[in-house]
């Protein structure tokens, strides 16, 4: 864990803006492989910066896959969650047309 607080990696707390539930989660992502660790830590360290409205949708989603939760579906889960689909499709068009050139 100390390797990746030195990333000083950014608390949520859920948001009115769904772009900053998406580029939060990104961000953790990054962090996450630069640091190189295995799935369960993955979780575990992006589910402990999570407080408030967001910690309480972790606790319940943990609840309702009975602990069973795997870093492949959690950045996606989230963001199916806290980021509505018209701006998910929003962000994905935009880095189309960034990747584009």
């Amino acid at each position: 864990m100390g390797e990746f607080m030195k990333l000083r990696p950014t608390p949520f707390a859920g948001s009115h803006d769904p772009l900053e539930a998406y580029d939060w989660i990104k961000t953790i992502e990054r962090k996450l492989e630069i640091i190189n660790c295995d799935e369960p830590t993955k979780v575990a360290l992006a589910t402990h910066q999570l407080t408030g409205a967001a910690l309480a949708w972790w606790e319940s989603y943990r609840e309702a896959h009975r602990g069973q939760v795997t870093w492949e579906g959690f950045p996606e889960d989230f963001r199916k969650y806290h980021v509505p689909e018209a701006a998910r499709d929003l962000k994905a068009k935009n880095s189309e047309a960034e990747a584009t050139p």
